[in-house]
């Protein structure tokens, strides 16, 4: 336009609509550092008095020929440092709306008699506006792009978008994240899906096409083959009524998926746990009767050979007693009577000295122990026992030597997700992690491997108890259990507890001789025939008078009626009608001092534990019992009053 209209100088205002002001931003026929001096001369579309304002208001071109004659301010910035002789104002508008001014001037006189007429300007400045109007346009489509282009690859879910082919045309960092893979753009979306899960891809991708909106559960493959559980939303992308290709956002819910499946062997083992020990107290009471009158026949019978035969029956009970034991260790609320102040450390070190006098010396135990206090509340044995059969599991797996890795660490369970340990409490945790670099576990396997008798040994080879009852003392301790393997990489198994700041104290080991009755009298309930009546001969062996119950009631009824002459009440925990613990109930109403023996085929977990701590109750006995443990513990009963123990 300075060519065309023979101008010396112009400069172009920019409109801001937000602020409502013109802004000088470019000049042409200006030395830099005068343009410099007033580059940031702005006008507010409010200053009336101001002659830029009052055009861009009128949307016309305004000549002013004579500047000295006129009525402007001579101390405006423009005309005090360039001093114009004679200058025009052309608006520059487009689609109806001002999107700046432009001003010219001739330096030595004023606007010459060739200068085009306001048509010819208006024009011309059009083409002006509609060049800066496309300029902002693609400006702000091009942030626009951006903007939309950094939400798509900063979402959390996948997005990717499909040609009708069914090929990647987009796809954002979280898809190449769960494909492992950089390179999407041209690749078939089917070769990240297989078996039964193509066919959900197929029929996701169908309803696109017949112009519906679909939504569906399907595994996609990741890196090395690993199965990501998603869920896909995909709606149609149609242009005059032709489905082009798809939308969608995918969701990764593996998480989810994990936590479901945890909270299913929850349930199960828990299922499993209730029947385990419902098993284990009726074979429990069996064993008791068993084992008790095989006690009796052996103080009664002379002959050597019945005594061998005798010998055999005891044994062979023992051995299924100790794997009732396991049952019940198994079940729920395991035979975890009592938690004490217990530190890990110390018991990891004592399970190594055990360990390497029966692990192959190939085997390399590399330990690691946190150096700060590791104490939580549990039982050293069951403890103990857990840490050794992991360990010993570990061996079996390295037959021909290997690694098996121990270490204790203090951990915090925040509140943030975390895959390991969904299910267990936050807060402070000490956690066990013991590795191995044997054959790992198939994931097929990973689910059931610490249910009751399964086992991948050969036959013969183990009574798949052993992780049974690792998951029991690790749930009995209040803690938690974690396995991560992989074929080929080994297994690692992450037992966690909850850490107390109570000291360790040292247990010392008490005794009670077994006594003889001296004609005090027990009342004995229990809902076995043969138990009952084991007890009784054992107990007037011993010198007591005996009472018998069948259940809990009649317990109640007879203890009314004769509860003065009673020293000592034996309850089984698990009767019909009214139980043990019931029972003791109703007997501490009738006289707050009575003196009560628990006894169990099932346990007593540490909640019912406590519960009953003190208050009348001596001490809890677990079927099957020795005869000597039992008047043991009902002379100390009648002798030394309440103190509940393990």
């Amino acid at each position: 336009m300075v060519k065309v209209a023979r101008l010396d100088r112009a400069a172009i205002f920019v409109m801001d609509e937000e602020k409502q002001t013109l802004s000088l931003v470019h000049a042409v026929g200006v030395l830099p550092e005068d343009f410099s001096e007033i580059k940031d001369y702005r006008v507010s579309l409010s200053e009336i008095d101001n002659i830029i304002a009052r055009t861009a208001a009128q949307n016309t071109p305004v000549f002013v020929e004579d500047v000295a004659g006129s009525a402007l301010n001579k101390d405006n910035p423009l005309i005090r440092k360039f001093k114009p002789k004679a200058f025009i104002l052309v608006p520059l508008a487009a689609q109806g709306k001002i999107l700046g001014m432009l001003v010219g001037d001739q330096i030595q006189n004023g606007l010459n008699e060739a200068f085009p007429d306001k048509e010819f300007l208006t024009s011309f400045a059009n083409q002006i506006a509609m060049a800066l109007n496309n300029s902002n346009l693609y400006r702000k489509l091009a942030e626009s792009e951006k903007r939309y282009r950094q939400l798509i690859e900063n979402a959390h879910d996948g997005i990717w978008i499909l040609d009708d082919k069914d090929n990647l045309i987009l796809a954002n960092r979280r898809m190449s994240e769960i494909f492992a893979n950089e390179h999407l753009i041209g690749q078939g979306i089917h070769r990240y899906v297989d078996g039964e899960n193509k066919k959900i891809l197929n029929e996701l991708l169908d309803q696109n096409k017949a112009g519906f909106i679909a939504q569906g559960m399907m595994e996609l493959k990741g890196k090395d083959g690993e199965q990501i559980s998603t869920m896909i939303s995909s709606v149609p992308l149609v242009e005059e009524g032709v489905c082009k290709g798809s939308f969608a956002i995918v969701t990764d819910i593996s998480h989810i998926k994990r936590l479901e499946r945890q909270l299913y062997h929850a349930q199960k083992m828990e299922s499993v746990g209730t029947m385990a020990g419902g098993i284990a107290h009726d074979f429990n009471n069996i064993l008791t009767s068993i084992l008790g009158y095989t006690a009796l026949l052996k103080g009664q019978v002379q002959d050597r050979n019945a005594q061998k035969h005798l010998d055999v029956i005891e044994k062979s009970s023992l051995r299924a007693a100790d794997l009732v034991q396991k049952m019940l260790t198994f079940s729920r609320g395991g035979q975890i009577h009592k938690l004490t102040p217990i530190d890990v450390n110390e018991i990891v070190l004592e399970t190594v000295r055990l360990l390497e006098n029966v692990i192959d010396k190939r085997i390399e135990i590399q330990l690691r122990l946190n150096a700060s206090p590791a104490i939580v509340p549990g039982d050293a044995t069951q403890l103990q026992q857990a840490i050794l059969n992991i360990c010993l599991n570990a061996r079996d797996v390295m037959p021909g030597g290997g690694i098996l890795g121990i270490k204790t660490e203090n951990c915090t369970i925040s509140n943030s997700y975390d895959a390991h340990c969904s299910l267990a409490a936050h807060g402070k945790h000490v956690k066990i992690s013991i590795s191995d670099t044997g054959a790992g576990i198939h994931e097929k396997d990973l689910g059931k491997i610490f249910d009751p008798f399964f086992t991948t040994k050969p036959v013969g080879k183990g009574t798949g108890l052993g992780l049974a009852v690792v998951h029991g003392i690790v749930k009995g301790l209040k803690g938690h259990i974690h396995v991560d393997s992989k074929i080929g990489k080994g297994s690692v198994f992450e037992l966690l507890f909850p850490e107390t700041d109570t000291e360790v104290v040292e247990q010392v080991a008490t005794g009670h001789a077994v006594g003889t009755g001296g004609g005090e009298t027990i009342l004995l309930a229990d809902d076995e025939q043969n138990v009952r009546d084991l007890m009784r001969k054992v107990l007037t062996l011993r010198g007591y008078k005996v009472l018998l119950a069948r259940d809990g009631l009649e317990a109640i009824d007879i203890y009314q009626s004769t509860k003065d002459a009673i020293d000592l009440v034996i309850l089984d925990m698990m009767m019909p009608n009214l139980s043990g613990r019931d029972a003791y109930k109703r007997l501490k109403e009738i006289n707050p001092a009575v003196k009560v023996i628990f006894c169990s085929g099932y346990g007593l977990d540490h909640e019912a534990m406590q519960e009953l701590q003190g208050g009348g109750v001596c001490s809890f006995i677990q079927k099957p019992y020795n005869l000597e443990e039992l008047t043991r513990a009902v002379r100390k009963g009648i002798d030394s009053g309440a103190d509940l123990h393990n």
